[in-house]
C-alpha cells in the first residue's frame, strides 16, 4: 500500500455542525488544530491542480496514509466529478482522524498516581483524566491541586469490578495509565497470583480485566527486568496476554526525550484491538559512556535557580555546616565520598562499600562502593532523582544540595506545578514521578498509533531491553523466558 504524497498545497474544508474549517497539508506532513475525529466524517478535498493528485477510479475505494509520520490514515471514495470555479472536487470519508478539539478525547483512568507527573503528560497530550486513586494522603492532595480528581484508596485491597462498574456507567475508558511498585517475590504460576505480597501488581491486572481499557501503560524502575530471577515481569506479562492484549516493552533512557537526567525506566504498554505500537523516537539522542553525552542538561533545567531563594516556590536552599560543608567544598564537578580523602570520607562508607547483594556478589564488584554525595555537572544530564536526591546530590558551582524545586525542574514539572506534605513527603512523590515530558510523547505515540488497522494477534509482540550490546546473565534469563512467552500459545480470558 503506497502512501499518498501531495506535490503542491491544498486544501481541505470540513463541515460539521458547528464546525467549518479549512486545513492545509503539505508533502511532507501537515499543520492543522485537529486531534482526531472519532466515526466517519464527510469532508471535501478541493484540489488546484488536479492533474498532480493520482485519481481512482469511479466509486472505487482505497486507502492511503498521509505523510512519512503517519499520522493519520482515510478511507478514499470518488464520487462523480464537478467542475466549481476551475476546481475538480472530490468526496471522501475520513474512518479515523486525529481528534478535534471540539470531539471526543481519549478517556484516561491513573492508578498509582503519585503527584501525577504521568497524568499531566497525558493531559498536555489531549486525553480526558476521568478518575485517578493512590493511597497515599499527601500525593493525593498534590494530584487534586493541581489536576483534580483523585481519590484516596489502598489499591491492594480495593475491589475494582465495582470501580470499574460506576465509572463505565458513565464514560468509556480508553486507556488504564500508572504503575505499581515492583515487590519482587520470587513464586511462580499460580502462587505467584495467589501471593498477598504480589497485590499491588495483581490488583493492577485485575483493574485491566474490569476496566478492560482499549490501552494500557504501565511504568516500573528497570529493577522489574530482573526481579525474582525474572519471574515477576514474565507472569506479569503472561497474564496481559491472556486477557486479550498486545504488548510492547521497552526500556526507556529519558535523556533521549528532553529530560535532564539519566533516568532509565521500564514502559509496558499494551491494546486489545490489535494493533501495532511504536515507542516514542528519541528526540534528544544520547551518546558516550554511560550515554552522558546529551543536549539535555543539568545547565538548562536549573541554572537560574542558583542564587534563588523562594520559600514558597519549594526554592529553600539549605546552609550547610561543619563536616558536611568541608565534604561539599572538596567535591569537584562529578566527584563522590569515594574521591575525598579518608578524613571526610563518612563513617559508614566503608562498610557500606561492601555490602552484599542479593545474588551475593559484593557491589564493590559490581562498579564500586556507593556514592553518597555526589558533586553534579552542569553540562550533562543529571544523575537519577530519587527521594534521596536533595540529601546526594550536591550543586554543581554552589556549595550546597539540590532544592526540591530543583529536583522538580530535572522531572520537567511547570513550575506552576505546587507540592503539598511535608518535605520528605514532597521529594518523594518527584522521586517517584514519570517525567510529565516523555509522558506527554507516549501519550502521543499511543495517539498515533491508535489509527492503525487491527492486524495482530494478542502477544507480547516486541521488548527491548537495553541499548548496551553487552548483557548480564540476569537480563539474558529474563529475555530467554519472554522470548518463549512470544512463541509459546496462550489461551486468552478476554
Amino acid at each position: 500500500m503506497r502512501p499518498l504524497f501531495i506535490h503542491r498545497l491544498m486544501a481541505i474544508r470540513v463541515s460539521l455542525a458547528q464546525f467549518d474549517m479549512i486545513f492545509i497539508f503539505y508533502r511532507t506532513g501537515y499543520r492543522s488544530p485537529l486531534k482526531r475525529f472519532a466515526g466517519s466524517t464527510l469532508i471535501r478535498l478541493v484540489f488546484k491542480h488536479p492533474e498532480t493528485f493520482p485519481l481512482p477510479r469511479i466509486n472505487q475505494q482505497l486507502k492511503y496514509t498521509f505523510s512519512s509520520n503517519q499520522h493519520f490514515s482515510i478511507l478514499y471514495r470518488h464520487n462523480d466529478r464537478e467542475v466549481l470555479d476551475g476546481k475538480l472536487e472530490y468526496t471522501i470519508f475520513v474512518r479515523s482522524v486525529m481528534e478535534s478539539q471540539r470531539g471526543t478525547k481519549l478517556k484516561a483512568v491513573s492508578l498509582f498516581s503519585g503527584a501525577g507527573g504521568m497524568d499531566l503528560g497525558f493531559k498536555n497530550a489531549g486525553y480526558d483524566l476521568i478518575a485517578a486513586y493512590d493511597y497515599m494522603k499527601p500525593m493525593v492532595d498534590t494530584y487534586n491541586k493541581n489536576l483534580g480528581g483523585a481519590i484516596q484508596l489502598d489499591l491492594s485491597s480495593c475491589d475494582f469490578s465495582l470501580i470499574a462498574d460506576k465509572i463505565k456507567s458513565k464514560d468509556d475508558v480508553d486507556i488504564l495509565i500508572g504503575g505499581p511498585p515492583c515487590q519482587g517475590f520470587t513464586s511462580a504460576g499460580t502462587r505467584f497470583w495467589d501471593d498477598p505480597r504480589n497485590s499491588l501488581v495483581r490488583n493492577y491486572v485485575d483493574a485491566l480485566k474490569h476496566f478492560h481499557p482499549r490501552w494500557f501503560v504501565m511504568e516500573n524502575v528497570e529493577g522489574i527486568l530482573t526481579t525474582a530471577r525474572g519471574i515477576y515481569l514474565y507472569e506479569t506479562i503472561k497474564k496481559m496476554v491472556e486477557l486479550g492484549y498486545s504488548v510492547f516493552i521497552r526500556k526507556i533512557y529519558m535523556q533521549e526525550y528532553g529530560v535532564p537526567q539519566r533516568r532509565k525506566r521500564v514502559f509496558i504498554v499494551g491494546n486489545n484491538e490489535g494493533k501495532k505500537y511504536s515507542f516514542p523516537k528519541p528526540v534528544t539522542p544520547a551518546s558516550g559512556r554511560i550515554y552522558r553525552d546529551s543536549v539535555a542538561t543539568l545547565r538548562n533545567a536549573i541554572e537560574d535557580l542558583q542564587d534563588v531563594y523562594d520559600s514558597d516556590f519549594d526554592q529553600e536552599p539549605h546552609r550547610e555546616k561543619g563536616i558536611k560543608l568541608r565534604r561539599i567544598e572538596t567535591l569537584e564537578p562529578g566527584q563522590s565520598m569515594k574521591d575525598l580523602p579518608r578524613e571526610l570520607q563518612h563513617k559508614s562508607f566503608k562498610r557500606r562499600a561492601f555490602r552484599r547483594v542479593m545474588d551475593g556478589t559484593p557491589s564493590a564488584k559490581r562498579g564500586g562502593a556507593p556514592n553518597g554525595l555526589r558533586r553534579l555537572v552542569y553540562d550533562e544530564p543529571c544523575l537519577t532523582i530519587t527521594s534521596a536526591s536533595p540529601n546526594e546530590f550536591v550543586h554543581p558551582v554552589r556549595n550546597r544540595m539540590l532544592t526540591i524545586r530543583e529536583c522538580a525542574r530535572v522531572q520537567t514539572f511547570p513550575d506552576e506545578f505546587r507540592f503539598f506534605g511535608k518535605k520528605n513527603d514532597r521529594i518523594v512523590q518527584i522521586g517517584n514521578a514519570v517525567p510529565p515530558k516523555f509522558a506527554e510523547q507516549l501519550a502521543k505515540s499511543i495517539n498515533i498509533s491508535d489509527m492503525n488497522e487491527s492486524e495482530i494477534s494478542p502477544g507480547l509482540i516486541s521488548y527491548d531491553l537495553s541499548k548496551t550490546a553487552a548483557r548480564s546473565s540476569a537480563l539474558m534469563r529474563t529475555e530467554k523466558m519472554l522470548g518463549e512467552l512470544t512463541n509459546n500459545q496462550l489461551s486468552f480470558n478476554y
